[in-house]
């Protein structure tokens, strides 16, 4: 019998004032199946001149990625497709779309940024 493979996005947000709280706000979509996940944890080299891409796989060789969770110790730069079109992310990636391509570059003078990463199909 074959696995069955399902993903579900979930994020919370919920900020507190004087200790009650201020907003509370739920994302949650329904199950949903994949077939393709790719996940790795890297080190990107310090003052890195150009961006690298990221190992997804089988995902992007005809298989468009719908789902990405990245979390990385410390400010680096995030692309989707295209690697001239960087946006800044620390912490915490969540994204829900689709894409082919993940680049990924560490702008640090002197520290290495470490990243983990998990994109499905589903």
């Amino acid at each position: 019998m074959a696995d069955v493979l399902k993903v579900n996005t979930f994020a919370r947000l919920k900020l507190l004032r004087n200790g009650s709280d201020f907003l509370d706000h739920v994302f949650r979509e329904t199950d949903v199946d994949y077939t393709l996940q790719a996940s790795d944890r890297v080190v990107l080299d310090a003052a890195m001149g150009s961006p690298e891409e990221a190992n997804l796989g089988s995902l992007g060789a005809g298989t468009p990625a719908t789902h990405l969770m990245l979390v990385t110790d410390r400010e680096i730069k995030v692309a989707l497709d295209v690697n001239t079109r960087l946006w800044a992310v620390s912490g915490v990636l969540m994204i829900i779309g689709s894409f082919s391509h993940l680049y990924l570059k560490n702008e640090d003078a002197s520290v290495q940024a470490t990243v983990e990463y998990l994109a499905s199909d589903g």
